[in-house]
């Protein structure tokens, strides 16, 4: 049976005792309590909460399926349904990755959610340019991912800071 001795002794133990923890990471670049409180989420409940903050601060509707996350409805526009993907940081990096794209899900647009250190910020997309233009990368099974800083540098995405700035945006 392995021994405390024996596990620090692994490579792999070396490698995690540089990992800075991203709880740690947040914290350490003065995150304000609420992010420190959403981003220490285990990550399916984290997703869920996000999806759930953005339906309330965008006024988004409840899906019709298990295709899409919500759906933006305004009096006399066609009805956009969304995909609503978070991610945190990757901790000591500007950068992180949204995953499990689905292209053949029931969706038009897709809001990236990133827990800032200050704030939630949100960008949409067209998913159809993204999947075409090969700005998402193939995770197995699993759909897709994109990369933050690959998606922004596409010219894809759009901040959406507020639900008037989301209204303005989509169709």
């Amino acid at each position: 049976m392995p021994t405390g001795k024996d596990i620090r002794n692994t490579e792999e133990w070396n490698m995690l005792d540089s990992v800075i923890d991203v709880r740690k990471f947040y914290q350490n670049n003065n995150a304000i309590p609420e992010i420190q409180t959403i981003i220490s989420l285990e990550n399916r409940k984290f997703g869920s909460v996000i999806e759930k903050i953005l339906k309330e601060i965008y006024d988004l509707s409840p899906p019709e399926s298990t295709k899409h996350d919500a759906i933006f409805r305004r009096h006399g526009r066609i009805p956009t349904k969304l995909e609503i993907k978070a991610a945190r940081y990757w901790a000591g990096t500007d950068n992180c990755k949204w995953q499990h794209l689905e292209p053949g899900y029931d969706y038009s647009h897709i809001l990236f959610v990133l827990l800032d250190f200050d704030q939630i910020r949100v960008w949409a997309a067209d998913k159809r340019p993204l999947f075409d233009n090969g700005i998402l990368t193939p995770q197995g099974k699993q759909g897709y991912w994109g990369d933050k800083n690959k998606l922004i540098n596409s010219g894809y995405l759009v901040e959406v800071p507020t639900e008037a700035a989301l209204s303005s945006y989509l169709p």
